[in-house]
């Protein structure tokens, strides 16, 4: 799960850190969520709410993402925030 340094359309990388984990960890399928421009936040293609929509049945999941939300001026918030208004609300509802 994460933004254009996650998603498949990355052109600027012939491999990407979850290719280096899926060797690593022998991992048969990688199930990429990947979006470009999108935020932990509620700004855009929220990964906050995206996440409902990953196959259930896997064994590890990783997160790469946040810089969008700088660029795009999500709020930081507080450690203590629950929604996703903030960037730390986020990562507590994901």
């Amino acid at each position: 799960m994460g933004d254009s340094l996650t998603t498949e359309n990355n052109t600027l990388a012939t491999k990407r850190y979850f290719n280096y984990i899926q060797e690593d960890l022998h991992i048969k399928q990688v199930n990429n969520y990947g979006m470009n421009g999108s935020t932990v936040g509620n700004l855009f293609a929220p990964i906050s709410e995206r996440y409902t929509t990953m196959d259930n049945s896997a064994n590890l999941i990783t997160v790469f993402a946040g810089i969008n939300d700088y660029g795009k001026g999500q709020a930081l918030g507080m450690p203590s925030d629950t929604t996703n208004k903030t960037y730390y609300g986020a990562l507590d509802v994901l």
